[in-house]
């Protein structure tokens, strides 16, 4: 496997015409922003707003959760931050 470097993405119409790897600049029909916690601080050059905040702590996650919370919570006293995806509920409790 080769790793490259994405060195630049140029925006044209508020969408992204190409990226430049290397010495070429490469466009293609969809791309995806996988940067783990960083992605919110990328996103900003794509003008995407992405509230991402890196953490560190356990966390597990709830199957079959019939009653799901609507919206992503974070549980400031306790240190808990709460995800819902469908009947799954995650939960990430950060350590001091």
């Amino acid at each position: 496997m080769t790793s490259s470097v994405v060195s630049d993405v140029v925006i044209r119409k508020k969408m992204i015409e190409s990226i430049r790897v290397g010495n070429s600049d490469l466009s293609f029909g969809e791309y995806v922003l996988a940067a783990g916690s960083w992605s919110g601080v990328l996103g900003k050059k794509l003008g995407l707003k992405l509230p991402m905040q890196a953490g560190k702590g356990y966390s597990f996650t709830l199957n079959d959760v019939t009653k799901n919370i609507k919206i992503p919570t974070i549980l400031l006293e306790g240190r808990v931050a709460v995800t819902p995806n469908g009947q799954l509920m995650r939960l990430v409790v950060r350590w001091r």
